[in-house]
């Protein structure tokens, strides 16, 4: 009896403390497992004192799975082995040009457009056209979506994201401070749009209520320090404020009137704390307190005054002027003439300053031409030749390149019609003065940004109402292959 009475403590104790095991796998190796709704480490060994247990494994993109699993035996370890299967999207990809083969993966071939199901994930896709070079472009497939591209018969050292429909008449497009959104300002639309870069797509349009229906939204400007955005109106000679919210969203904060005649371009000294506003019909420049929103001087510029940026050091103020031919330095300190740079028939449009506060950059678009000015001595330096009409310009961070948006040639009808050839992109090397890179665009090329970050250029095509979006995160690595590396995601 007394033997019989231990056993069974001994095999009550035993049982009280034994446990069971299990050992779950789970492909792919990062995906999140849930034990009994705890985190558990992949590949790991779980013990419980329980015969079941419940196991959920689960990774963005794949199907989850999730069941009961149970080990009968104290003795023995029960192996749980789990393969996700990656969900699989319907998508739709197309291009710009007809006739365009594809390989997608290097199994999946025919001519563009492709219409299918493609699992999620990244996949290479490879374009070719009898007459040019192969494209391969990553397309990170992540949902239901539909691709735009261009076809690209020069290698431009960048990296192809897609093309996207925009409103009407995209004047210009600018990356916000941090890099989150595009603003792209709408001239023939009611104000402008925001694009997310995450979302890859647009998420409002935003314009001035009474004001929005008169249309002629040209250029837009961040202040930082400010948390806002300037966009102008030419019609009623106004630019309009809005408070930039961290969730992409913006509201309206006030409208300040120019003073002058078809308003354009703005630009903002941190230093002084005052907004430039050009006029163009009014043949001046208005010079606005931010503080009071209030025009403080006039400028007169001869014919057509467009481009604008204030120094660095909020010494100069420079102004293009469009129809006159003339670069302009301004003194900010009692606003008299310093300089002035002209050329004979000139069409001045755009101006950019280099990161150093030395040189500035302008665009001249009847002779085709970007001028690299000194601004001590207010010397050309040097001459870029460039593709039809030249419209707007930017600088990379660490002046290395230089960024030209050239509209192509004028419809012999009237400029305002679609060009006879699409215009282009061109990437220049500012200390080789050599063009590294050329990127086809629609037609009328026109607005044009880089990144802060300098990761990204956007430009928008303005007979096409869309834009394109490149990575250039790898402008200036040696390509030796002859191949366009590219990455695209985009929606017509």
């Amino acid at each position: 009896m007394i033997k019989t009475f231990f056993f069974l403590i001994f095999s009550f104790s035993f049982l009280c403390t034994c446990t069971y095991s299990f050992l779950i796998r789970v492909t792919p190796e990062d995906a999140l497992l849930l034990v009994d709704g705890n985190q558990f480490e992949n590949a790991g060994k779980y013990s419980t004192k329980d015969k079941t247990i419940e196991v959920l494994a689960q990774k963005e993109g794949y199907l989850p799975v999730s069941g009961r699993f149970e080990n009968k035996s104290i003795f023995a370890k029960k192996e749980i082995v789990i393969e996700l299967e990656k969900k699989k999207y319907d998508v739709s990809i197309d291009a710009t040009e007809d006739w365009i083969a594809y390989t997608i993966d290097g199994e999946s071939s025919g001519v563009l457009p492709f219409n299918g199901f493609l699992t999620h994930g990244r996949h290479t896709l490879e374009l070719t056209k009898e007459d040019g070079p192969v494209q391969s472009i990553g397309l990170d497939i992540k949902k239901e979506d539909r691709f735009l591209l261009r076809y690209q018969r020069q290698v431009p050292f960048v990296n192809q994201i897609g093309i996207f429909s925009c409103g009407g008449a995209p004047k210009q497009v600018t990356f916000s401070p941090d890099d989150r959104y595009l603003y792209i300002t709408l001239l023939g639309g009611q104000g402008f749009q925001i694009f997310d870069m995450e979302k890859k797509a647009i998420t409002c349009l935003v314009g001035p209520d009474q004001w929005a229906r008169k249309l002629g939204f040209v250029e837009g400007i961040f202040i930082e320090k400010y948390h806002c955005y300037f966009v102008s109106q030419m019609g009623p000679a106004q630019i309009y404020e809005y408070d930039v919210k961290t969730d992409g969203t913006v509201a309206y904060k006030r409208t300040i009137k120019s003073g002058g005649s078809w308003s354009k371009v703005i630009a903002y000294s941190d230093r002084l704390d005052l907004l430039a506003v050009s006029n163009w019909c009014s043949n001046d420049v208005s010079i606005i307190e931010y503080e009071t929103g209030k025009v403080i001087r006039k400028i007169d510029i001869p014919k057509a005054p467009r481009g604008l940026a204030f120094s660095l050091d909020a010494r100069y103020l420079y102004i293009a002027s469009f129809d006159g031919g003339f670069i302009f330095k301004y003194k900010t300190d009692d606003w008299s003439e310093d300089g002035r740079i002209y050329k004979r028939g000139a069409a001045m449009r755009h101006i950019v300053i280099a990161p150093d506060d030395r040189r500035i950059f302008v665009s001249n678009m009847y002779h085709c031409e970007v001028y690299e000015i000194d601004c001590e001595s207010f010397e050309i330096l040097h001459r870029y030749k460039v593709f039809h009409n030249p419209n707007t310009i930017d600088i990379s961070g660490d002046a290395r390149y230089l960024f030209v948006s050239c509209r192509g040639p004028n419809n012999e009808k009237r400029y305002t019609l679609r060009s006879p050839l699409d215009g282009k992109v061109m990437i220049f090397d500012t200390e080789t003065k050599e063009c590294v890179a050329t990127i086809q665009g629609g037609n009328q090329p026109t607005g044009l940004d880089v990144s802060n970050n300098g990761k990204y250029c956007a430009f928008t095509n303005f007979q096409d109402a869309n834009f394109e979006l490149y990575d250039i995160s790898a402008l200036g690595q040696s390509r030796s292959d002859g191949n366009i590396v590219s990455d695209a995601r985009a929606g017509k």
